[in-house]
């Protein structure tokens, strides 16, 4: 009796340490992904480190968008290298409902002077295959805006194919 007992103390043992083992690498592994905040899917739908050139690429393209929104004299030239041509810019209104405005609205408003001195940051980007996702956070001294950028590779690079946005009054 006292074998079979030590025999399934032993195999408890054992799956326990397994078990353990198992946990351990796989924390690791999903911290790993966690903490990148640069992270690629390929099209077989494996998690890989995008390449440095295509996050750079989709950084030139969001940051031409945040230069644009902060310099009235190159605002044009920044945000139409930003933004697709028929791009519109998503939020919603006072009511709720879905407001559109398309991309050259928000390059009048920039020339008009209406975007007042904020700060800008890249806070994630994510690249897949032809397509990424970029979250951009602009302080104001009254509120927050946090853009949720879409973009897609064309034949002349990264361009912002969907701008959705809200306000986070402070």
């Amino acid at each position: 009796m006292k074998i079979t007992q030590f025999k399934l103390l032993n195999a408890c043992i054992f799956i326990a340490i397994v078990l353990s083992t198992f946990a351990s690498a796989n924390e690791k592994s999903t911290n790993n992904l966690k903490s990148s905040q640069f992270a690629q899917t390929t099209n077989r739908g494996e998690i890989n480190m995008s390449s440095n050139a295509e996050q750079e690429a989709v950084k030139t393209a969001v940051n031409n968008y945040l230069t644009g929104i902060s310099r009235p004299e190159i605002a044009r030239e920044r945000i139409q290298a930003a933004f697709y041509s028929s791009t519109n810019l998503h939020s919603l209104d006072e009511d709720g409902n879905v407001k559109f405005q398309p991309r050259d609205s928000l390059i009048e408003m920039v020339l008009a002077g209406n975007v007042p001195p904020h700060k800008g940051e890249i806070m994630q980007i994510e690249v897949t295959n032809d397509m990424a996702f970029a979250k951009v956070h602009l302080d104001l001294p009254d509120r927050d805006f946090y853009d949720y950028l879409t973009l897609l590779k064309l034949n002349v690079g990264w361009r912002i194919v969907s701008k959705t946005y809200t306000t986070v009054m402070k």
